[in-house]
């Protein structure tokens, strides 16, 4: 079962890119989205999720 999904998309207005970070799992809830100026590898969108999600002590 895949349990972390992760969908951009660019914004024309501020030319950012625009990842949501989301639970694979219905009864999760767990969302959060990341703005970036420039495109970024899922990986390291991934990897600043779990870095946030650590520090926040979830």
């Amino acid at each position: 079962m895949v349990t972390i999904r992760i969908t951009s998309q660019d914004e024309e207005a501020s030319q950012d890119t625009i990842f949501t970070v989301a639970c694979g799992n219905l009864g999760c809830g767990l969302r959060r989205e990341l703005r970036y100026p420039t495109k970024r590898a899922d990986i390291d969108v991934y990897n600043t999720f779990v870095d946030d999600f650590a520090k926040a002590g979830a």
